[in-house]
């Protein structure tokens, strides 16, 4: 607080949420199969700026409750991160990984915890949002839909927790 004063702040989540609607749009964009960049090693559906599918939704989970909050503040930025929400949950939507699911259930549950703890803080009239992604996520750990009108996305390998332990433990 000593180093950056509240315009700060505020710019410095204006970006970030330019940035992130950027990469999501672009992220959208690549899995329906509508290629902007010209290049052979761009025209893949798991092709984003972001990483991999995984890290890209991870990316729109975790700046969803940023969204929600931010939203709720008064100022010519909600327009943005309303635009931001959405397109977290059309990334969501499109990937449809349980992990996803499962991390936007937990972040909308604090969330409405924390709002329920600071009601005078934030404005009580915006708790739906949420209250919605918690109704929507738990939908999707506990039915488990398989969306199919979109593209389908490429497994996404890696290493298992035990044996990524191992290699680190023989590399040290």
């Amino acid at each position: 607080s000593n180093t950056f004063s509240k315009q700060d702040i505020e710019i410095s989540f204006s970006i970030l949420g330019i940035c992130g609607a950027l990469a999501m749009v672009y992220g959208i964009l690549q899995m329906l199969g509508l290629y902007i960049i010209p290049l052979d090693i761009a025209k893949n559906a798991s092709f984003n700026t972001i990483g991999s599918l995984g890290s890209l939704g991870f990316f729109a989970v975790s700046l969803l409750p940023l969204g929600m909050v931010l939203t709720t503040k008064p100022g010519k930025w909600r327009v943005l991160w309303v635009f931001n929400i959405i397109l977290a949950l059309a990334v969501l939507l499109l990937i449809n990984y349980h992990f996803l699911w499962l991390v936007a259930l937990a972040g909308s549950l604090l969330l409405i915890i924390f709002w329920t703890i600071k009601r005078n803080t934030f404005d009580v009239r915006w708790m739906f949002l949420p209250i919605f992604f918690f109704t929507v996520s738990l939908f999707f750990v506990l039915v488990s839909p398989q969306i199919t009108w979109p593209a389908k996305n490429p497994l996404e390998v890696s290493l298992s927790n035990k044996s990524n332990l191992a290699m680190n433990i023989r590399a040290a």
